[in-house]
């Protein structure tokens, strides 16, 4: 027996009042779910500014913390043969993203089989 989950019902409590406080996010299952940005609530509720990053321009989509996570992970086989399969007109690959020559090599000729007209690059 479990209790019910209430966080729903707040989350679309708390979107009535403050509807630019609730945003998408994807959960454990990929799923994709209301979520309170705190950050902003707080701002909302607070009468003046409140303390925290440096106000800036800043694009934002879904996925994007996952992206950061991965940016630095080395570039695997597997990304590179789907990435070809899409046949893009150019891809750049940042060279230490690769671990050694051979995989860099490898990565030119998957592109040459599978999508000839791809210009790769590495920077």
């Amino acid at each position: 027996m479990h209790s019910p989950n209430l966080t729903d019902g707040n989350i679309d409590r708390i979107r009535e009042l403050f509807p630019g406080c609730v945003t998408e996010a994807r959960d454990e299952h990929g799923t994709l779910k209301l979520a309170v940005d705190f950050d902003q609530l707080k701002q909302e509720l607070s009468g003046s500014i409140v303390e925290g990053p440096q106000e800036r321009y800043h694009l934002n989509w879904p996925g994007k913390r996952e992206a950061l996570l991965t940016e630095n992970a080395p570039i695997a086989k597997e990304l590179v043969k789907e990435l070809a399969q899409h046949k893009p007109l150019r891809v750049v690959f940042r060279d230490t993203g690769f671990t050694t020559d051979t995989v860099k090599i490898n990565v030119d000729q998957i592109f040459k089989q599978l999508s000839p007209g791809t210009e790769v690059k590495s920077i």
